[in-house]
């Protein structure tokens, strides 16, 4: 009884560990993905501005024809 309640617990500690491994996989690519979404935020950020420049130069422009 008592070895295969140690054999049970042993199973049981390799498994956890096993549970664990996974867990921190996931963690690490759910922080990829959260970067991922940063970066890309940051990059709409940068052509929104682009686009918001490139309208005021056209206004400019258009001011400087007439």
């Amino acid at each position: 009884m008592t070895q295969e309640l140690l054999d049970k617990l042993s199973e049981l500690n390799e498994d956890s560990k096993e549970l664990l491994d996974k867990l921190n996989q996931f963690n690490a690519s759910f922080d990829t993905v959260t970067l991922n979404f940063k970066n890309m935020e940051q990059i709409l950020g940068q052509v929104k501005k682009a686009f918001d420049l490139y309208k005021e130069v056209t206004v400019l422009i258009n001011k400087s024809d007439n």
